[in-house]
């Protein structure tokens, strides 16, 4: 699979994740952040969206969302707003988002 096979599929995963998110979204009490990952992506590796670190980073992205997706309702209102503000400040990352709600579940326990 070259490259732009790769990216598009990528791409089309995230799509569908984040449609099936928008519908999902009633049913929690507060969803997941919205964080643009290629946007993310593109600025983070400086090489726009061209190459495999482009892919590597939107795949570690995913793999975060999903993450935090799994369990996002079991983590308190309050831990969930300081952790997405401190993930918007550092680009809106769903790594900094996972690690800042892991890092404060360690110091909580």
């Amino acid at each position: 699979m070259n490259f732009k096979e790769r990216a598009s599929a990528v791409l089309q995963f995230m799509s569908v994740a984040a449609y099936a998110l928008f519908f999902a979204e009633p049913l929690f009490a507060q969803a997941i952040p919205h964080y643009d990952v290629s946007r993310f992506c593109q600025n983070a590796n400086g090489s726009g969206s061209q190459g495999d670190a482009f892919l590597d980073c939107v795949k570690h992205e995913q793999e975060a969302f999903d993450q935090l997706l799994f369990h996002w309702q079991d983590i308190e209102k309050q831990r969930r707003r300081v952790c997405d503000q401190m993930a918007r400040a550092q680009g809106s990352t769903y790594r900094v988002l996972k690690l800042c709600i892991d890092d404060r579940a360690e110091r909580a326990s």
